[in-house]
């Protein structure tokens, strides 16, 4: 009887999670070693993910999400295989036996008969930790179907939508379009690097994500969720003893300019988009008994990569009531970058008039693209094709108001050369 060791693995920083691959065990006492296999195949698998609705956020992460995984192993050989599958949760800020197995609640089975499990701290490499393993044994050529259970909780983050914060090297270079490349995000992952370990092909991979209860939260959480955002969004401090429907901490928060524009910003993103990306390939939404799920299927399918499954929370406005503000904060920006040139060039003025003009008419056109309008404009082609909502395959439905106003600012036209600084 052949001896082989394999490792399912699930990965996760904090909030990820991966396909199987094989691993070693080098000597008694010493961690586990990442292998690959050519006698087992990993035929199938099924992962089925239930989003948690929105709760107190812990050290940025939300409440946990439900998993709950199917994967079908074929011995492609005439003879016995017995095998040490392995399950690593890679999550950096437990590494007590006690609290993954409370947090994560992992529990693996065959026909129904759990496995006893083994814990085990972490991998020869460094790379995966809090590894669960089990002994399995494969008939000659049979098919074993292995089913899991576990919860981890996402990420909620402040997170750029594409390019991350401006810098002078940059080649889009408008360093205000920073105030849309911003979001609060809700993120969830699945990793399926460590699907490549495994003989031949994935033949089916079916991912199912349940948002329904998710969304359901995001659409009832109203001011509590506007007001974590924002003082999250805005570096404003937190105090954690305090209840969701309290007020935070903001250590200026009686000065009237302050207060005015906490207030100012807090609308913005009451009239923000949601912006939901999942990725990578094609996703269905599907009615599973009024229960709204998405749903990603490939056959074959090849594993490399990350699936991500996000929720994105801007300032780029549904209506035009807060656009106004929106534009303001991206002169924020602006003005910001500007004082810092001017701190190391004794050369730099005041912003030009036409500065502030060719601003306004990026932000405008950015918006209008995000609505499906195409622009035309040069100067923010490079930010576009870096966003995670671009390319717009279909037009989203825009307020009249909001595009007759975007269509003034964009009407302004560049004054200024292209090596102008600030431009």
């Amino acid at each position: 009887m052949k001896q082989l060791l394999f490792c399912l693995t699930l990965f996760a920083s904090a909030a990820a999670f991966a396909n199987p691959t094989v691993v070693e065990y080098p000597r008694e006492g010493m961690t586990v070693k990442l292998l690959s296999t050519d006698k087992i195949q990993m035929a199938e698998e099924e992962v089925n993910i239930k989003l948690p609705p929105i709760g107190r956020i812990y050290y940025c992460c939300t409440l946990p999400a439900q998993y709950d995984c199917r994967f079908t192993f074929k011995n492609l050989g005439p003879e016995k295989v017995s095998a040490k599958i392995g399950f690593p949760l890679v999550e950096d800020r437990f590494y007590q036996k006690k609290f993954v197995e409370s947090l994560y609640k992992f529990s693996v089975s065959r026909n129904g008969v759990p496995f006893e499990l083994e814990y085990h701290e972490g991998d020869e490499d460094g790379v995966y930790s809090n590894i669960f393993s089990w002994d399995m044994e494969f008939e000659p050529n049979e098919t074993a179907v292995v089913d899991l259970s576990y919860q981890m909780p996402g990420l909620f983050l402040k997170c750029p939508l594409g390019v991350s914060a401006y810098n002078w090297n940059s080649s889009y270079g408008r360093e205000y379009l920073n105030a849309l490349n911003q979001s609060m995000s809700y993120m969830f992952f699945y990793i399926t690097e460590t699907g490549k370990g495994w003989s031949g092909d994935i033949e089916k991979a079916t991912f199912t994500v349940d948002v329904s209860e998710f969304e359901k939260s995001i659409s009832e959480c109203g001011d509590i969720f506007v007001k974590r955002y924002t003082d999250i969004y805005r570096g404003m401090e937190m105090d954690e003893t305090k209840e969701d429907d309290d007020e935070y901490i903001d250590e200026d928060s009686n000065e009237d300019a302050k207060y005015n524009e906490k207030r100012d910003f807090e609308k913005a993103v009451k009239n923000g988009q949601m912006i939901v990306n999942v990725s990578p390939g094609e996703w269905d939404t599907i009615d599973d008994g009024g229960v709204k799920k998405l749903r990603f299927t490939a056959s074959p399918f090849n594993p490399g990569g990350v699936i991500e499954v996000g929720y994105y929370f801007t300032i780029i406005p549904k209506t035009a009531d807060t656009l106004d503000i929106v534009m303001r904060y991206a002169l924020e920006w602006y003005k910001g970058s500007w004082q810092y040139m001017r701190d190391f060039h004794d050369n730099v003025g005041t912003i030009p008039e036409y500065c502030h003009k060719a601003a306004l008419q990026n932000t405008a056109d950015v918006i209008l693209e995000f609505y499906g309008i195409e622009s035309g404009n040069e100067d923010i082609k490079d930010f576009l094709k870096e966003q995670v909502w671009y390319p717009v395959k279909e037009p989203r439905e825009i307020d009249p108001q909001l595009k007759e106003a975007l269509l003034k600012y964009s009407a302004f036209k560049k004054q200024a050369s292209d090596g102008q600084i600030g431009i």
